[in-house]
C-alpha cells in the first residue's frame, strides 16, 4: 500500500501528493506567495509580445531571489531546437519562443541543480527531474489561472494533461 510522508520536513513548494501520482497540475499546492505574485505579474505583462526576453528574465530574477539562488539567464532564440532546455553549465534557459509553461519548467530544472528540492516520484519511464519539472510548472500555471489553463488544455497547448480533463467549477 502507499503511504504519505510527513510534511514537517517539506519545502514550501512540497508536492500535493508525496507519492507523485495524480494530474501534473495538482501535484504542487504550496507555492511561496512571492512566486505567485511574480508569476501573476508576468502573465499580466502579456509576455508573448514586446520585450519577451526581458519579461522572462525579470520573472526569473525575482523568483530566483525567493529561492535564494542565482537567476539563470533566459535566452529566447528561434534557432533553439524543441520546446526549450536548461543548460546547467551555462546556468541558462533557452527557448525558441516565449512560453510561460516552458519558462516555469526550465526554471524548475535550474532549481533542481542549484537547490535541494523535494521532487515528485517519476513514472512512465521518465526521469524524476522531468516528472518533477512538469508537475511544478503545470501546477504553478494552474494555480495562477485555472480558467486559462483549462482553455489551453482543451486547445491542445498543454502537454501531459489530457484534453478531456475535467475542471470542476470551471466547466
Amino acid at each position: 500500500y502507499l503511504q504519505k510522508r510527513e510534511t514537517s520536513n517539506m519545502t514550501s513548494d512540497a508536492p500535493y501528493e508525496q507519492i507523485g501520482w495524480g494530474p501534473h497540475h495538482l501535484r504542487f499546492k504550496n507555492f511561496d506567495q512571492r512566486t505567485i505574485e511574480a508569476s501573476e505579474a508576468l502573465l499580466t505583462s502579456n509576455p508573448w509580445v514586446g520585450h519577451k526576453q526581458q519579461k522572462a528574465q525579470g520573472w526569473a530574477a525575482t523568483v530566483a531571489a525567493v529561492y535564494d539562488m542565482d537567476a539563470p539567464q533566459v535566452r529566447i532564440r528561434p534557432e533553439v531546437s524543441g520546446l526549450g532546455c536548461y543548460l546547467p553549465r551555462m546556468h541558462q534557459i533557452a527557448m525558441p519562443k516565449m512560453s510561460v509553461t516552458t519558462l516555469f519548467h526550465e526554471f524548475r530544472h535550474a532549481m533542481q541543480v542549484t537547490q535541494k528540492c523535494t521532487m515528485v516520484r517519476a513514472r512512465y519511464g521518465d526521469t524524476q527531474h522531468e516528472e518533477d519539472a512538469r508537475a511544478w510548472s503545470l501546477s504553478l500555471f494552474y494555480t495562477l489561472s485555472p480558467g486559462r489553463f483549462g482553455q489551453m488544455v482543451r486547445a491542445g497547448k498543454i502537454l501531459y494533461v489530457p484534453a478531456d480533463t475535467e475542471f470542476p467549477g470551471l466547466d
